[in-house]
């Protein structure tokens, strides 16, 4: 169940970074400036979508660092951090159990596994060796779930800081419209006739 918490929170926290990201994007354009002025602004502050994606290849967050996003790579390794230490834990308790059921089973008398009441270990006796691979295979399945879940957020990191670079330039301002007209194209004996344009300004 923790696995399936930390992939809700991780998918919630991404909502808000793509959220946060165009709002960024929107009010980083200023419409009181001369065409001169931006184009010059973002010719000077323009980002290479492919170091960026190398450089979150290499080392996750370094690729929102570049773009300025240093908020967003503060979340990548707070989220990172915590996936490696649920990793841990589930294979911590994984090796438990598998080591356990190894005992129970090997019809030694010398080896006694920790949930045994001989060992006097202070964990909870479980007496059925199925519960202890019942018990081995659930943190086996969390932590192969973590494992996914850490290569899902490896990945959104390169696409995320990407996407950015890509659309840190990406025109958003007033004088991008979108106009139907109609246009002439033909005279018939009914009269003209006329057909639909699509007109995209600058």
């Amino acid at each position: 169940m923790k696995a399936y918490f930390f992939i809700t929170i991780f998918f919630l926290v991404s909502q808000v970074t793509v959220n946060a990201q165009f709002k960024e994007l929107s009010s980083s354009y200023s419409p009181g400036l001369k065409d001169s002025t931006v184009k010059s602004k973002k010719s000077a502050h323009r980002l290479s979508p492919g170091k960026v994606c190398l450089m979150s290849a290499i080392l996750p967050g370094s690729g929102q660092i570049y773009n300025g996003q240093w908020y967003k790579a503060g979340v990548l390794y707070a989220g990172m951090a915590t996936i490696i230490y649920f990793i841990n834990w589930n294979q911590q308790y994984y090796a438990d159990f598998k080591q356990a059921y190894i005992y129970r089973t090997d019809n030694n008398p010398l080896t006694i596994d920790k949930y045994d009441t001989a060992s006097h270990s202070g964990q909870p006796f479980i007496s059925d060796p199925n519960t202890l691979v019942s018990y081995r295979e659930y943190y086996h399945h969390n932590r192969d779930l973590l494992y996914i879940l850490a290569a899902v957020v490896y990945a959104t990191n390169i696409i995320d800081a990407y996407v950015y670079a890509h659309l840190k330039d990406f025109d958003i301002s007033d004088k991008l419209t979108l106009e139907l007209n109609l246009s002439r194209f033909s005279y018939t004996t009914m009269g003209f006739s006329y057909t639909p344009s699509v007109k995209l300004k600058f």
